[in-house]
């Protein structure tokens, strides 16, 4: 807020000195509604219609309606509605909505409309609507809806979509939609629908196996880490 009336008092005293050399007072163009608004149409306009707006029409704007807002429109334009919202239309954009929304729009771009969302479009893509999900469009992608739900669409994508369904679309897909049934797209097919572990492919005929325990699962999947896949909701990240 200092450095804003500094440069605002600058630009007005600049103004002063250019009209006092031209044989001009500001005053001749300037005008007083309730002793705070100030407009020289030859140059460049300043307005202060609460005490806290100026406007440079012709070289910068700047606006504060509460305080805190501040435009650029031949360069760089910063907001601040509620005191945290910045814009850059010519280089990066930062939008503050509820304290925590920031956007780069020509490079990366962050959103935190609740506190827990993160985006970069140019890059990786992060979000967390509700304080779990993870995605990212150029390498790897992670989903949790509910907690237990991860993708990965670039290689190794696994989904829990009720705390046991795994998918693997580039490699061996798992599924287990009742912690009985369990597939291999690219290899062979194993279903267990009734408590038992059934193998299906061109060889012998299929044998009943005793069902895997849900311990036995890989243990770290696509940068998760946990003891089990019943601890992928409580488990950490790498």
């Amino acid at each position: 807020m200092t450095a804003s009336i500094t440069v605002t008092l600058c630009v007005i005293l600049l103004s002063s000195v250019s009209a006092n050399l031209t044989g001009t007072s500001l005053n001749d163009n300037q005008s007083d509604f309730n002793r705070t608004s100030y407009q020289d149409f030859n140059g460049t306009i300043f307005q202060n219609f609460n005490k806290t707006m100026f406007q440079d029409f012709n070289r910068t704007l700047y606006q504060h309606f509460n305080g805190t807002s501040f435009q650029d429109f031949n360069g760089t334009m910063f907001h601040n509605f509620n005191g945290t919202m910045f814009q850059d239309f010519n280089g990066t954009m930062f939008q503050d909505f509820n304290g925590t929304s920031l956007q780069d729009f020509n490079g990366t771009m962050f959103y935190n409309f609740n506190g827990t969302m993160f985006q970069d479009f140019n890059g990786t893509m992060f979000q967390d609507f509700n304080g779990t999900m993870f995605q990212d469009f150029n390498g790897t992608m992670f989903y949790n809806f509910n907690g237990t739900m991860f993708h990965n669409f670039n290689g190794t994508s696994l989904q829990d979509c009720n705390g046991t369904m795994f998918h693997n679309f580039n490699g061996t897909s798992l599924q287990d939609f009742n912690r009985t049934s369990f597939q291999d797209f690219n290899g062979a097919l194993f279903s267990n629908f009734n408590e038992s572990f059934r193998r299906t492919s061109t060889g012998p005929p299929a044998a009943i196996l005793p069902r895997p325990r849900i311990s036995q699962m890989p243990r770290t999947v696509a940068g998760w880490s946990g003891s089990s896949v019943e601890e992928f909701s409580s488990g950490s990240w790498l």
